[in-house]
């Protein structure tokens, strides 16, 4: 295709694949931060009944971390924490590395309180690591959110370029049919002169026969019949010019055909230029506005008094948006935010919306002409 976005899809294949593995790498990231700082906090439970000795500090801290990853969706996502809690001295207490769960009598109060004491006397450390591996649900999601979106833009880009190359060919047609009735008019022409060069060859002959017959009568009237025989002749060499003329402009014509049917004419690549320059003026100047392609291409097809007021209403949507005096407003086929229509010069339409997020988009321009398709696109945005 003549104008596929061969730049696009090699970022399309490429950005994926690198977006994928960047995000693993900050879920990861992400998770172990948010695991350690919950577990910072709740790991412990109350030190004021471990220090009055009524449960061991190792069977605490390994039920408030089985408890919070029990109530904890992440397992069923694929994210396998591991969890180390250590005293200064690297002695475990957090895997279990035995059955603590044996009931306290009353007589090991003071025991289990001063065992708990010397723990905390000595500090606890607290380390999360967390392994998401691609194969995980949460890595086939990312992968799989990545790939819907890179087949949407690619989708979209595949449909502009489809766009361009209809309308560039509708254009190369009209063209062409233009030139195909120019030369037909011009082969009238030619078949007219045709009949006149008959006609004047029929008189020419005519006259010199007359000539001779009259010659024979009388010889006064020689010159005044040669003299007209010659502004026979006369006329019958312009029109014999003039045909050679006329076939010489339909040769043209045909090249000119046969020139369209194999490139695009300088009319339209320097519209295309123009509207590359005009997009990047119009980006640079108006920075508080989001300018759709759809405005960019409608502004092109104005003329430049149209085009002038069409960019005094932009510069006042940049500028103060309560400058601009609002006709009435359009309402469209599931549309979220309502679209303003902005009336300009003697039939100009100008289309904006505000965003939800803040901000102001101009959709399109257009006139009185191109209303219908205008609103149409607008039913599709």
């Amino acid at each position: 295709m003549k104008y596929f976005p061969f730049r696009l899809l090699i970022v399309c294949i490429l950005l994926p694949p690198l977006l994928y593995i960047g995000s693993l790498q900050g879920v990861s990231s992400g998770l172990e931060k948010k695991y350690s700082t919950d577990l910072s906090n709740i790991y412990l439970g109350d030190t004021t009944e471990l220090l009055q000795g009524k449960e061991r500090l190792r069977d605490a801290v390994n039920r408030n971390i089985n408890a919070y990853f029990a109530k904890s969706s992440a397992q069923y996502w694929g994210v396998k924490p591991n969890v180390l809690v250590t005293t200064k001295d690297n002695e475990i207490i957090y895997p279990a590395s035995f059955d603590s769960q044996a009931g306290i009598g009353p007589d090991d109060t003071l025991a289990i309180a001063q065992e708990n004491y010397e723990l905390l006397n000595k500090g606890l450390g607290l380390s999360v690591s967390l392994s998401l591996s691609p194969g995980s649900p949460a890595g086939l999601a990312l992968l799989g959110l990545y790939v819907v979106v890179d087949i949407i833009v690619l989708f979209v880009g595949y449909r502009r370029g489809l766009a361009r190359a209809l309308r560039e060919e509708e254009e190369k047609d009209s063209r062409i049919r233009e030139l195909r009735e120019q030369e037909r008019r011009f082969a009238e022409r030619i078949e007219e002169l045709d009949g006149l060069k008959e006609k004047l060859e029929s008189k020419v002959d005519r006259v010199r026969n007359e000539l001779v017959q009259e010659r024979q009568q009388a010889s006064a009237n020689e010159d005044d019949m040669l003299d007209e025989i010659e502004s026979l002749e006369a006329q019958l060499e312009k029109t014999r010019l003039r045909q050679e003329i006329q076939r010489a402009e339909i040769d043209k014509l045909r090249e000119q055909i046969n020139e369209l049917n194999t490139k695009p004419t300088r009319r339209q690549a320097r519209k295309a230029r123009g509207a590359d320059n005009l997009e990047k003026r119009m980006r640079v100047l108006y920075k508080n506005l989001d300018i759709h392609e759809r405005t960019i291409q409608g502004i092109t097809d104005l003329g430049e008094d149209m085009r002038l007021k069409a960019e005094e209403v932009i510069l006042q949507l940049n500028t103060d948006p309560s400058l601009v005096s609002v006709k009435r407003k359009v309402f469209g086929k599931g549309r979220k935010t309502k679209v303003l229509e902005v009336a300009f010069g003697y039939n100009g339409r100008l289309y904006f919306r505000h965003k939800p997020a803040g901000g102001i988009e101009v959709l399109c321009v257009g006139t009185k002409n191109s209303q219908s398709r205008d609103l149409d696109f607008l039913d599709r945005v």
